[in-house]
């Protein structure tokens, strides 16, 4: 028994099909499915993953490498914001040194003919970054001299001061705005990050969804294929009888040993497109740490749907997709970080004009803490209020350039952001057309089924009377294959067509409804993990059941 549930509806008319005109498949009244014939082995070559396109899913967004890439991406783009408010983290400063001197004296009045001294310095503040473009600076000084003038009063002495000061831009690099624009530009790059991270795991379920269902399709074909096999092989059998009978010229069996062994030609292809489907689907689920991942043969069980369903309005869909993809969104976020970039060149070619202040005390005593002490009395006072001012001459070609740059930019983006609003209704109103056209496909070659079933059982009727002949026989076997093979193609392409109108719109991922299962590896880890079963119905080259076919090889 074919062990795909969601091929079943491939399995069950193949099935149908054959027991409504070959009566050589009936025993006592009932006769097995067409791949009851083959040739069951057990290989052993590796397990069988039972797989529903939910766990796909949930096993792709766990394992998948190209979205842990797009993870570990957002997570450095965040690391952007907090460099970004480092700017405005106090800074600690602190400096100490000493000096020696000893220089000839050239008046008396310097105290000393050979001048010795001993100088040490030292500082020590906080300077602080505001929003607004201003700094403010606060510095305690003291300086400690020895020296052997005989006409100093102190000997040590410390002279200290406490200063503040205050800078505030008033054009170039002034006002929140500004300050913040590298913050909200950081922010803006990780939010862009954020919807292209939505977009790659949209698109990789989207991926997975498509190789499940090729997969499943895969699968049912190598049915249909055995089934064409089988009936080959069944009227070669039938002719071969005929000859042995004397009621048949031998000519007459190189039709059919002819498509028997082109049957089975394309019955290779079809199992060689089933293990590239399997590595399409497995290179998508697994990251491959394990050599295991290589080994599973993969059996899809989701049952697809044949349904049709009421579309929307184009208009209505195009307006969704605009509202929810994430590229859009990261386009939008990308604009406004350009918005941002023209603003600052915008700020910075401005003039520059600051208003400065500052306020000192003094103080000044033998030891380190008097003199502090001093100065902290605020008895001893300056200060100092000011503008400065700054004009390039003639121009400052460089902020230019930038100004221009960001300019450029912005137009750049809004006119991508257009085209590929464009491009996403050009998306839109393809993808709809192609529901309602495979919508229709399945109905259509459903009934060319039927139709083409009904043929081949009234030719065989006439072929078992002699008034049929080979070729005629053989010709309705392929048109069957073709028309089944065409109708479980239209309906795996519905499901693709629905997942991809989902995608196109940016709800994807909403739609879907992610289980809570352990992740894949844990599983894998485990001694008996519920999916793991020796494989059966598997020849050699690990595809479904070696069918009996005459003529031997």
């Amino acid at each position: 028994m074919f062990r795909m549930k969601g091929s079943r509806w491939v399995v069950g008319c193949i099935g149908s099909i054959v027991l409504s005109f070959n009566p050589s498949f009936a025993q006592d009244g009932k006769g097995p499915e067409p791949s009851e014939k083959a040739v069951v082995e057990e290989s052993g070559k590796g397990p069988e993953l039972e797989l529903s396109l939910e766990r796909a899913v949930e096993i792709a967004v766990e394992q998948n490498l190209g979205l842990k890439v797009e993870a570990l991406r957002r997570q450095i783009e965040r690391t952007r914001i907090v460099e970004a408010q480092g700017e405005f983290e106090p800074v600690l400063f602190s400096t100490l040194s000493t000096t020696r001197a000893s220089n000839p004296t050239a008046s008396q009045l310097q105290g000393a003919r050979r001048l010795d001294v001993n100088a040490t310095h030292l500082d020590f503040g906080a300077r602080q970054v505001l929003p607004t473009g201003a700094s403010l600076t606060f510095t305690a000084n003291a300086d400690r001299t020895r020296t052997n003038s005989q006409f100093a009063t102190l000997n040590p002495s410390v002279d200290s001061f406490f200063q503040v000061e205050a800078r505030q831009p008033l054009l170039r690099g002034a006002w929140t705005k500004y300050g913040l624009s590298t913050i909200d530009q950081a922010r803006l790059g990780t939010r862009a990050v954020d919807s292209d991270f939505e977009r790659s795991k949209s698109e990789i379920v989207f991926s997975c969804i498509e190789a499940y269902w090729r997969l499943a399709f895969s699968i049912a074909d190598v049915e249909v294929k055995l089934l064409s096999l089988s009936l080959a092989g069944d009227l070669y059998e039938i002719n071969q009888a005929k000859v042995d009978e004397g009621v048949l010229a031998p000519v007459e069996v190189l039709d059919a040993e002819s498509q028997v062994f082109s049957r089975r030609e394309q019955l290779i292809g079809a199992r060689n497109a089933v293990q590239d489907a399997e590595d399409t689907l497995r290179r998508i689920l697994f990251n491959f740490e394990d050599p295991v991942h290589w080994q599973f043969f993969i059996i899809p069980t989701s049952e697809p749907i044949e349904e049709p369903i009421q579309l929307p309005d184009w208009e209505l869909a195009s307006r969704v997709s605009k509202t929810r993809r994430a590229d859009l969104r990261a386009i939008r976020e990308r604009l406004e970080q350009t918005r941002l970039a023209l603003y600052q060149s915008t700020v910075e070619s401005r003039p520059q004009l600051d208003l400065f202040g500052s306020s000192r005390t003094n103080g000044i005593d033998r030891t380190l803490l008097e003199s502090y002490s001093e100065a902290a009395q605020v008895s001893t006072t300056a200060w100092t209020v000011g503008l400065s001012f700054e004009l390039p001459f003639p121009f400052n070609r460089a902020r230019s350039s930038r100004m221009r740059r960001a300019r450029l930019e912005l137009r750049q983006g809004e006119i991508d952001l257009r085209s590929r609003e464009n491009d996403v209704i050009t998306d839109v109103r393809a993808t709809l057309r192609d529901i309602a056209s495979l919508q229709e496909q399945i109905v259509a070659t459903r009934k060319a089924s039927e139709l083409a079933r009904a043929r081949l059982d009234a030719e065989q009727k006439k072929y078992d009377v002699g008034f049929s002949t080979n070729f005629q026989v053989l010709e309705l076997q392929e048109k069957l294959a073709a028309e089944l093979t065409n109708h479980s193609l239209a309906v795996i392409n519905y499901q693709i067509a629905l997942r991809r109108f989902e995608n196109v719109q940016g709800t994807l991922l909403d739609s879907l409804e992610l289980g809570s299962e352990p992740a894949l590896l844990e599983e894998l880890e485990s001694e008996s993990p519920s999916w793991w079963r020796v494989p059966v119905a598997r020849d050699t080259d690990g595809m479904a059941r070696k069918p009996k076919i005459l003529p031997q090889d």
